[in-house]
């Protein structure tokens, strides 16, 4: 072999091994990328529901696959159905989707049955060519070439089938597919125990609803202490014994209360009557001590009143003498008035006669000074006769009129004063007539005040000693009163602290009564059987 022939195939090894070399590398980075994608996707996982769309979309963007999804077996059905599915965004609304959503294939049909069945992984080389695809023309009009699935299991159970499918044509990767195998036993067996987990607190989820609707209701009766868990077993056991205690302590206190409500009622009834007897005494009581207050009240004011009559007869006797001195005087003095009044009578009948004799005197001037005035008219016409003769008689006839002019005018005046004097004297005339009966009236009824202020006096005298008896009477009842109202303002308190305290009594057993009530009642929301 040349020289040159062996560096050739020297250099087809090395690229050879180089390529052989690039390879394992990248298997081997994309083994630890699916393993840490699936720790990722456990984290905070609790069920295959929580933890499936994270699985499978962590699988397929760290491997670069393009089309995912999650098998599991539907209890109606009995056949496989995808629980989710993740896809690139370019296969988004293809057709295939929405086929994996609506199939359901039986175990040992498609690649996910095939798993399912041997609970074994598996991959497919070439889509098209593998006849037992029921979805195959839509994966490869989606450009989908080869694809792989593995199992989630408990021992031999299956639990779940992830599928994945690329558009790359890839070889078969054993170690991948064992390492998936792996890990999906360990997961199923997670998977397995999170299923007893979430079974055992969906139980105890129940058993506390149970518990929960017996408490509201307060039918204990309902309690059933049934379960398919060994580990609740014991303790839903010890749950029915509380339950059956519980049952018998509310039948014994519902008894218990209902016999403390029966007795504080009875009791509180009895304590009513004795406080409406008490109230009915303790009104009796007031009310005979208002009217002992009332009668008190009323001796006082008979002694004041008594006190009054006596000091009232006492001066009206001191003023006796005084009294009947003036009534005494009194009738001298209209003695004297009326004989003043006749003398009255006497110069107004004197005065009478002079007027008269005024009135002719004036009548008697009057009548001369007319006749001179006649005689002056006739003077004055004489004259005029006589012409410058005659002028100084004329003026003495003037003059001569003038004067019997004034002298009628005077006897005119006088005889209206003679008129005025008549009238006054006529009215002083019956005035004094007048008074002279009324002072004789006046004695009649001064001796009449004297004889009845005698006996006005003799009265006072017997109303002063009655008034005495009466004030020493009304003394002796006042004292009386005031210690029997003693008495009763004593009763009354007593009356009241009896009375204060049936009250408090009939309160405290009411209170009693009402507990025991709310008891029963508190009870009795349990149905105990």
């Amino acid at each position: 072999m040349s020289k040159a022939k062996r560096a050739s195939d020297a250099g087809a090894a090395n690229s050879e091994a180089l390529l052989a070399e690039r390879t394992l590398r990248e298997r081997t980075t994309r083994r630890l990328n699916a393993l840490a994608a699936v720790l990722q996707a456990l984290t905070g996982a609790r069920s295959l529901e929580t933890l499936a769309p994270r699985l499978v979309r962590a699988l397929c963007e760290q491997l670069g696959w393009d089309f995912g999804a999650v098998w599991a077996m539907h209890e109606e059905s009995q056949q496989l159905a995808s629980l989710c599915l993740w896809t690139k965004p370019a296969l988004e609304g293809h057709p295939l989707v929405e086929r994996t959503r609506s199939l359901r294939l039986s175990p040992g049909v498609g690649l996910p049955g095939r798993v399912w069945s041997s609970s074994a992984p598996a991959w497919v080389f070439e889509l098209q060519h593998d006849a037992n695809l029921p979805r195959a023309a839509l994966a490869i009009d989606a450009g989908l070439r080869s694809g792989f699935a593995f199992p989630l299991h408990a021992g031999d159970a299956p639990i779940a089938v992830i599928e994945v499918l690329t558009r790359e044509l890839e070889e078969p990767d054993e170690e991948l597919l064992l390492l998936l195998a792996t890990v999906g036993g360990q997961v199923g067996g997670l998977l397995s125990q999170w299923r007893v987990e979430n079974r055992l607190a969906r139980e105890v989820e129940d058993v506390t609803a149970r518990l929960s609707l017996v408490a509201q209701t307060g039918a204990l009766d309902e309690w059933r202490d049934h379960t398919d868990s060994d580990t609740l077993r014991p303790l839903l056991a010890q749950i029915t014994k509380l339950v059956a205690a519980l049952g018998t302590f509310l039948r014994e206190t519902q008894g218990a209360a209902t016999r403390v409500s029966e007795t504080s009622r009875s009791v509180s009834d009895a304590m009513r009557e004795h406080r409406e007897v008490a109230d009915a005494q303790m009104r009796s009581v007031r009310a005979a001590a208002e009217g002992l207050e009332t009668l008190k009240a009323s001796a006082t004011e008979i002694a004041s009143r008594a006190n009054e009559v006596a000091r009232a007869a006492a001066e009206t006797l001191a003023a006796e003498g005084s009294g009947r001195g003036s009534i005494e005087v009194l009738i001298s003095g209209m003695a004297s008035i009326r004989s003043h009044g006749a003398a009255v009578v006497d110069a107004t009948s004197r005065l009478r006669e002079r007027v008269e004799q005024v009135d002719a005197l004036v009548m008697t001037v009057d009548a001369v000074a007319d006749r001179s005035d006649i005689l002056a008219l006739n003077a004055a016409l004489e004259a005029a006769r006589g012409g410058e003769s005659g002028h100084g008689f004329a003026l003495v006839a003037a003059e001569m009129r003038r004067l019997a002019e004034s002298v009628l005018a005077s006897t005119r005046s006088i005889r209206a004063l003679v008129q005025e004097i008549r009238e006054a004297t006529a009215h002083a005339d019956a005035a004094a007539v007048g008074a002279n009966t009324a002072i004789a009236q006046g004695e009649a009824q001064g001796l009449l005040a004297a004889k009845g202020l005698d006996r006005l006096l003799d009265g006072v005298r017997g109303g002063a000693r009655t008034a005495a008896a009466i004030v020493a009477l009304a003394e002796g009842q006042r004292g009386g009163t005031e210690e029997t109202a003693g008495t009763f303002q004593a009763i009354s308190a007593n009356s009241t602290t009896i009375l204060q305290g049936a009250k408090k009594a009939t309160s405290a057993l009411d209170q009693l009564a009402e507990l025991a009530t709310r008891l029963d009642q508190l009870t009795q929301r349990f149905q105990a059987g």
